[in-house]
Order: structure tokens, then C-alpha cells, then sequence
């Protein structure tokens, strides 16, 4: 792909400081089935919709085993925090706990079966109240095109980080384990909370994914700059209809006076299992003979976020 079509606004400022703070990937990509119900949102109305983790097709994703010290004296201290935590709540938050939801809950969480109980479905249903948006971080995986792309017939759309920082910067890599991750709700800590909704079975690792989180957002709509959305690949067994259907997409976005992405196509390597990308309607070069797809560099969690509080397993969260 040629990076002067895909960058027509290179955003150098943006693009000097996320080199200098982090390792974010430039591009970031989605692979689609050519629909209405799949593009229009994203050619049209650059909106990204957000899933809850109910919503997703592999039920082990985004688990977490929450524990509960057995230490009656730790399980005290963090009641304390929890009730100083309630008094600073600001104007406009979601209502506490009342008396007798709290007296509930104190007299659970000093018993240490039911404070396990309570705990985990308190992280459950903070869990579930997230915003997820997974993206991808390489546009040549064949097990993406063939799972979801409708067997290489659909698209993979390519997003410039840096045209939309506040929101490409919230996509954090997925991590792939053999085991849940764990945290322990009398010493919680913010990182290992974010790291709950970042990890999946070793088994989905192909998918070298990456995911925007939102707080509170799940089944809501997350906007994104039209500028963002930079690059479209068919995939290699694109028909004629599918690349049309798309191209009446983009003169839509065209006339609502959004850009134009550039147009790419999915080539198959003649000599090993390899897939190259071409500017729409070339051939490929006659010498090319395909490299696997690119692995993307570790950007593990090195800092908690904000947001990865409310993920926190509180009792409080549980009704």
C-alpha cells in the first residue's frame, strides 16, 4: 500500500507525540461482510458500534476470577474505603447504595463465602456495562479474511491512528492466556482490571486484536473523525457486485462531504500461503511472491487507566 494515498493529512504533530509516549501501531483494521448493516455505519456515519462482552461469540472472553482475602480485617478496611469513596460522590453520578442495601452488603462481605459471591457478580456486571470495539492490527491474516470477511469475499478497512487520537489511543492489545486472569477486590488493582477485558483464550491469537474500551458504553454508538477512515481492500474473492455495492458507498460518503478513501485489493501469493495488498485494479508485480503477515509490536499495559476503575470488582456495584 502506498503510504502517500493512504496518508493524503499525515497529522505529524500527532504522530511525533504518540511515537514519543507510546508504541501505538499507525493503522488499525476491520475486517467486514459487504452490507449495509456492516458498512453504512462506518462509510457514512463514522460511528464505531460498541459490544458488550455479552454480545461476543466466544463466552470465556473478558473473564475474571475475583478473590476475596480471607483476612476479616482487610475485608473492613476496604468496606471503609468503599464508604469514603460514596460520600465524595459528585453531583450527577448514579445514585449509592441505601441503608439497607448497605447493611446487606457490610454483612456479606464480612462473611467470606458470600463476599466471594458478591464480589464476582459485582465484577460481572461492571464487566458487562463496558463499550468494546475490537480491531485488527495487520490486513494480511488469512484467518481473518476467511472468518470475518465471508471467506475473503468481504473488505478490511484501514484506520489512521493518528486522525483520531482520542479515540484510536483507547485501543489496547488483546492478551492471550491459558487462564483467567485474577484479581483480588480487598487490594484492587486498577491495571488488572483493564487486563480482565483484554484477554482471551491462546486460541484466538491469530486475530492479533485490539480493543477500544469505553466506560458504561456498551450498545452505544462511538463516533470517530471521517478523516480517520483513510483505506478500503477488497478481498481476493471480492465479486463485481460486492466492489460496486461498495464504491456507491464511498460516492455516498463523497457527497455528504467526507473523504475518499484510497481502494486496494487482496492479492493470493502463487507460492506460499501469503496475501498482498495492491492499489484497486493492478496487477500485483510480476515478481512478488507474498510474506506472511506483519506481527504487530507488544503495547502491554503499563499504566492503569481512569476507566479501568469502574471495572474494579466494588461491591457496590452489585444490587
Amino acid at each position: 500500500m502506498k503510504k502517500s494515498e493512504l496518508f493524503p493529512d499525515p497529522c505529524w504533530d500527532v504522530r511525533r507525540v504518540l511515537n514519543q509516549q507510546s508504541r501505538y501501531p499507525r493503522l488499525l483494521y476491520k475486517y467486514r461482510h459487504v452490507s449495509a448493516q456492516h458498512l453504512e455505519p462506518l462509510l457514512l456515519s463514522s460511528t464505531f458500534y460498541l459490544s458488550s462482552r455479552e454480545q461476543f461469540n466466544d463466552p470465556f472472553d473478558a473473564q475474571c476470577v475475583v478473590r476475596v482475602s480471607a483476612d476479616l480485617q482487610a475485608r473492613r478496611a476496604r468496606l471503609e474505603q468503599l464508604k469514603s469513596s460514596a460520600k465524595g460522590r459528585r453531583a450527577g453520578q448514579p445514585a449509592g447504595l441505601n441503608m439497607k442495601q448497605r447493611e446487606a452488603l457490610h454483612g456479606d462481605m464480612l462473611t467470606h463465602g458470600r463476599a466471594k459471591i458478591r464480589a464476582q457478580r459485582a465484577y460481572d456486571l461492571n464487566a458487562n456495562a463496558y463499550g468494546i470495539y475490537s480491531m485488527a492490527e495487520t490486513p494480511r491474516s488469512l484467518l481473518m479474511w476467511a472468518h470475518y470477511a465471508h471467506n475473503h469475499r468481504g473488505v478490511c478497512l484501514v484506520f489512521y491512528v493518528p486522525a483520531d487520537p482520542d479515540v484510536f489511543t483507547y485501543a489496547l492489545p488483546v492478551e492471550y492466556g491459558d487462564t483467567y486472569p485474577s484479581m483480588e477486590w480487598t487490594n484492587p488493582d486498577r491495571t488488572d482490571a483493564l487486563r480482565s477485558l483484554l484477554t482471551k483464550s491462546t486460541e484466538w491469537s491469530y486475530e492479533q486484536e485490539s480493543r477500544i474500551l469505553r466506560t458504561h458504553g456498551a450498545k452505544t454508538l462511538l463516533p470517530f473523525e471521517r478523516r480517520a477512515l483513510t483505506g478500503i481492500i477488497f478481498g481476493a474473492r471480492c465479486s463485481a457486485e460486492n466492489k460496486e455495492t461498495v464504491k456507491a458507498l464511498v460516492e455516498r460518503r463523497i457527497r455528504a462531504g467526507g473523504t475518499s478513501p484510497a481502494l486496494f485489493d487482496a492479492h493470493l501469493a502463487s507460492e506460499r500461503y501469503a496475501i498482498g495488498i495492491f492499489p484497486h485494479g493492478k496487477p500485483a508485480p510480476q515478481r512478488w511472491r507474498g510474506r506472511p503477515a506483519s506481527r504487530r509490536r507488544s503495547r502491554r499495559i503499563t499504566r492503569p487507566s481512569a476507566a479501568a476503575e469502574h471495572c474494579s470488582a466494588d461491591a457496590s456495584g452489585a444490587a
